[in-house]
């Protein structure tokens, strides 16, 4: 499973780096072939977007290195830690960093994001699990299921909070933007009861 997570890094890396030098050449108006190393200097000192996107690759080259490296518990704690860290870093200056109540919009959009990656990446994890054939499967569906409730409260909350910043007001709720928040809190709470009856099944 870690040599999986190392080879997921390393894709992941390799998305970064697409990302970071199209995302570039986007602001410069430029096809990607023709984007100077000047331009591509000045997307990572001047905007923060770039920054944080070339920590991010850094941080999932880290990662990737690192798998390949340990196999100890304590360790890749610490590998998760970066991971994490990697995601939050590029969700941090996500659009609703120029929101009104900046601080609170863009915490509870990377929160946000890290629930969503540990619900998602958790249950791809657990997939794995079940189709290598493990029998620690029962445990992890035990873990798992612990996981998936806190991410379920963490994007719930943050998703709630993210929402009355945008909206402002519960007359946002007529907006398209509002129709959609309402339809996303639906879908979260038929998902979270789906889970909750599957889990009292097994």
């Amino acid at each position: 499973a870690v040599r999986v997570a190392s080879v997921s890094a390393m894709v992941w890396a390799l998305a970064g780096t697409l990302t970071f030098f199209a995302t570039a050449a986007d602001l410069y108006a430029r096809p990607l072939v023709d984007l100077e190393m000047r331009q591509v200097w000045s997307f990572l000192q001047i905007f923060g977007v770039g920054r944080a996107t070339a920590l991010q690759v850094l941080l999932a080259v880290l990662v990737a290195i690192a798998c390949r490296w340990t196999l100890s518990i304590t360790t890749l704690s610490l590998v998760l830690g970066l991971s994490l860290a990697g995601v939050a870093s590029v969700a941090l200056t996500g659009h609703s960093s120029s929101a009104g109540s900046h601080s609170l919009a863009t915490i509870s959009l990377a929160m946000h994001v890290l629930g969503v990656v540990a619900w998602v990446g958790g249950l791809v994890a657990l997939a794995w699990v079940a189709w290598r054939g493990s029998k620690r499967l029962p445990e992890a569906l035990q873990r798992y299921s612990t996981l998936a409730l806190w991410a379920f409260v963490i994007v719930g909350l943050s998703g709630a909070i993210n929402a009355a910043v945008r909206l402002g007001s519960l007359d946002g709720l007529t907006s398209t933007y509002g129709a959609l928040v309402v339809g996303k809190i639906a879908l979260l709470v038929a998902l979270g009861k789906t889970a909750h009856q599957a889990q009292r099944a097994g």
